[in-house]
């Protein structure tokens, strides 16, 4: 008998040091989230309060998220025109970047910019950004700036591109700025008259590497849904992405620990669970959207 009751009083001291273990893991990756969305929340507002145009913009963000089911829509922010106030750019499908601006206080459209896989670079000095895009070997950096109206006409102002460089540096890393982080407008609802982080969960397919998927895991999610999932099982290996709108998703993600380039990345690590299902999501992309 008094064996039994020391065994039951190690078991419990054992279970009582198993959540004093987990309780400060659990609550720390739940403060790293809280914190996460704080963060995002924050990047959309100006840096300077400019409270009517911080609202102006959330109206945008508002309507891109309702988009954001059919169309993949990021947004960024850069300041373009130097007067210390970040405009706001959405990316469609990673071809289209829709540039809003502020004037007296209400947003503006001012122009696109329309290019497939660009990456938007802050420079190390000076206003505007850098869109660089890598095509058949060549590496093209367009510079894209907001200029003033100098004749004092409505137009405004107005966007403007210049090629800066075409070179043979395609796949190098770009010294020349500071990539710019995207972020899903999808991620923001409408809760009243606020913009709000939308609760997601940390992943698509949570044992995906421990079991088969089904047919019934995959009905009813869209296309884009099935491509994140998909490239779920690579983010969850360390992959950096050199697509924004994934990298950008990801990075949303407190598990996310991006440490091998997609040219050193190899697929043996996969189990056969996970070579498995990114095949069969592959495949029921193909055969449904």
């Amino acid at each position: 008998m008094k064996k039994k009751c020391l065994r039951l009083a190690a078991g419990s001291l054992a279970v009582l040091m198993l959540f004093s273990c987990v309780w400060p893991v659990e609550a720390a990756k739940k403060k790293k989230t809280a914190d996460r969305a704080e963060e995002l929340l924050m990047l959309i507002e100006p840096e300077q309060d400019v409270e009517a145009l911080r609202d102006s913009f959330y109206e945008i963000l508002e309507d891109a998220s309702m988009r954001d089911a059919v169309d993949t829509t990021d947004f960024t922010l850069a300041d373009l025109d130097g007067d210390g106030i970040r405009e706001l750019i959405l990316i469609t499908d990673e071809t289209t970047f829709d540039i809003y601006t502020g004037v007296e206080g209400e947003a503006r459209w001012v122009g696109s910019y329309e290019q497939a896989l660009a990456e938007l670079y802050k420079p190390k000095t000076g206003s505007g950004v850098y869109a660089v895009r890598d095509r058949k070997g060549k590496r093209y950096v367009d510079r894209i700036t907001i200029e003033e109206d100098d004749l004092d006409t409505e137009l405004g102002p107005q966007l403007a591109v210049e090629q800066v460089s075409v070179t043979n540096k395609a796949g190098k890393n770009f010294k020349d700025g500071t990539l710019l982080e995207t972020y899903d407008a999808g991620l923001f609802i409408m809760e009243g008259d606020e913009l709000v982080l939308q609760e997601e969960e940390e992943y698509i397919f949570p044992d995906g590497n421990k079991r088969y998927l089904t047919y019934d895991d995959l009905v009813g999610l869209d296309a884009r849904t099935l491509r994140l999932g998909r490239n779920e099982f690579y983010a969850r290996r360390g992959r950096i992405f050199q697509s924004s709108d994934l990298g950008g998703y990801f990075r949303s993600k407190s598990w996310y620990n991006p440490t091998i380039s997609a040219s050193d990345f190899d697929e043996n690590v996969f189990n056969k669970y996970e070579m498995y299902n990114i095949n069969f999501i592959w495949e029921y992309e193909q055969k449904y959207n």
